[in-house]
């Protein structure tokens, strides 16, 4: 859905932080509260998110998805910028060829499901955002919940023989996390199952060091680190997992 639109509905001009507001909570707060949170009448925010289509729907449950390599792409964001938030899986980026390839993936993966996957734009800033408390529970269930200093890479994924779910994990992981330099790739988190993630690009033959950085954040959290050198490396990196965003692709 491209930048939100100022609309005039029912009274004064819904600004877009209003419309933000109400994209951000209409699932999860009753229409009352946001009414008084945003000081408009409650009939107002009815029509509102009537006209912006924003339904409140019952929870769909999920009984399984597929471990394909669009869903090994998904997981592997999670591991890294996208967000399990609410009633809702979010991916907030500054690129939009990053956006699209995780938008991409998030709609191969649930084309058998009735779920929505929702793209919009605000201030320059990409969101992909899937609205689905069932898929939410899923994923915590089966998976884990994905905070930034406890995550871990599936048993699915790390144990799968199948070099493409391998290869699209790390690709999704690198979208999210990677930095590519004139003569070397570098992965750094806060999360020790970076440990893991070396050992996947391992079993694609794509030698890597893993280690402890001599620092700490400014919050005194360690940092773990993926270095990949040597053009051999480099080039297998490039034939078999690559990268989404442009802007990092300018030095393979």
């Amino acid at each position: 859905m491209g930048k939100c639109q100022t609309m005039k509905i029912r009274g004064k001009n819904y600004t877009n932080q209003e419309i933000e507001f109400l994209r951000n909570n209409y699932l999860t707060s009753p229409y009352i509260d946001i009414a008084k949170q945003l000081n408009r009448p409650l009939s107002s925010i009815y029509f509102k998110c009537s006209k912006l289509n924003f339904k409140k729907h019952k929870k769909k449950e999920i009984d399984n998805i597929e471990l394909t390599p669009s869903f090994a792409y998904f997981i592997g964001c999670l591991c890294g910028d996208a967000s399990i938030m609410n009633n809702k899986i979010r991916l907030c980026c500054m690129d939009e060829d990053f956006a699209d390839e995780f938008y991409k993936h998030c709609k191969i993966m649930l084309s058998k499901s009735n779920i929505n996957v929702t793209k919009y734009s605000s201030n320059r800033t990409y969101y992909i955002q899937i609205s689905s408390l069932g898929l939410k529970e899923y994923i915590i269930k089966h998976y884990g919940i994905f905070k930034t200093f406890n995550w871990k890479i599936p048993k699915e994924i790390m144990n799968s023989n199948d070099k493409n779910i391998t290869r699209y994990f790390l690709k999704g992981y690198f979208d999210s996390e990677g930095n590519i330099r004139k003569y070397d790739i570098r992965l750094q988190c806060v999360c020790d199952s970076l440990k893991k993630v070396s050992s996947l690009f391992n079993l694609l033959n794509i030698k890597n060091r893993y280690h402890l950085v001599n620092r700490r954040t400014i919050t005194g959290s360690k940092v773990y680190s993926i270095s990949i050198t040597g053009s051999d490396n480099l080039n297998k990196f490039k034939e078999l997992i690559g990268c989404s965003i442009q802007r990092k692709n300018a030095w393979i």
